[in-house]
């Protein structure tokens, strides 16, 4: 649970440089916002879960996917993605 929570503030601090652009291009299927917050997370694994996988929205699943994992995305939530 503290990844998840100090990516969020990370989240935050990223959305909050890419606002006017998340507004102006809110219809765009891929935000840059999407891609940048998912890289951030995945980059957060890396360094404290190596081993641990991450599938993402924008970037897809490992191709060695097995097991648990970590299912994200972080600008507007799955409910596109699942």
């Amino acid at each position: 649970m503290a990844l998840a929570n100090d990516s969020r503030r990370s989240f935050g601090r990223l959305q909050s440089c890419l606002l006017a652009r998340l507004v102006r291009d809110r219809w765009l299927q891929r935000q840059p916002a999407d891609e940048a917050a998912e890289i951030l997370f995945r980059r957060a694994v890396e360094l404290r879960y190596p081993e641990d996988k991450v599938w993402g929205e924008e970037q897809g699943a490992p191709s060695n996917w097995s097991g648990d994992g970590w299912v994200i995305d972080p600008v507007d939530g799955t409910h596109n993605f699942l």
